[in-house]
């Protein structure tokens, strides 16, 4: 799971970096109406922390063109839900591909976002009965890209059992991590081959990190 995130927050420097347009009506929109989740000054910020609920820079392929838009970390419900029960989940578990709750999402709407650091509750391995701790595991090299599918505006991040060397750590599930050409290929899936197969091969390509690729200290 990601329970937090430090993400890249100007999206001008997205926006250059992923030879993206910025979506700026939108941005006005959410910066001008005081709208929860973002704080206007953030813009001008390298990172920015999120949480469930909170909005993001978005990297998406639209009918316009490749864009960096606002997104809300957590997605909606589709229109056909009969459930009484409020559903927004903020990850997707890569083996949830097929499941109803994301269509209209896998092989449709893909995006990605930057991430510099993870947030993570986990357990004391050697004492289980011990309430858990926040942990903060900061990349060193910069950020690195994460798949995310969205739907209404909202986002879940692509989530993958955690490899040997986050699950020392603590953490059980970790986000699928990208290198460039791997996130141009989930980001132009949707109008090329979109079948489950080619989208797992995509996401397989998840970059393996070493312990010496990230540090990890007590979150806040």
């Amino acid at each position: 799971m990601c329970y937090s995130a430090i993400v890249k927050a100007s999206y001008e420097t997205l926006g250059l970096e992923w030879n993206a347009t910025v979506a700026r009506a939108l941005w006005s929109r959410i910066e001008g109406g005081g709208v929860k989740g973002w704080n206007p000054s953030d813009h001008d910020k390298l990172q920015t922390r999120i949480f469930p609920g909170s909005i993001a820079p978005v990297i998406a392929e639209l009918k316009e063109g490749r864009l960096v838009v606002p997104m809300r970390y957590s997605v909606p419900a589709n229109p056909g839900n009969t459930s009484k029960k409020s559903i927004a989940p903020y990850n997707m578990r890569i083996e949830s591909l097929e499941k109803p709750f994301w269509q209209g999402c896998v092989g449709v709407n893909h995006g990605v976002i930057a991430v510099h650091s993870l947030f993570e509750w986990v357990k004391d391995s050697d004492d289980p009965k011990k309430k858990k701790s926040l942990i903060q595991l900061k990349l060193k090299n910069g950020s690195l890209a994460v798949p995310v599918v969205f739907r209404k505006g909202g986002f879940a991040l692509m989530t993958t059992e955690a490899p040997e060397p986050l699950a020392a750590v603590g953490l059980k599930r970790s986000p699928i991590l990208l290198d460039v050409p791997s996130c141009e290929e989930w980001l132009k899936a949707p109008a090329k081959d979109h079948s489950t197969g080619a989208l797992l091969s995509i996401l397989s390509q998840n970059i393996e990190l070493s312990s010496e690729d990230f540090e990890v200290s007590s979150g806040k």
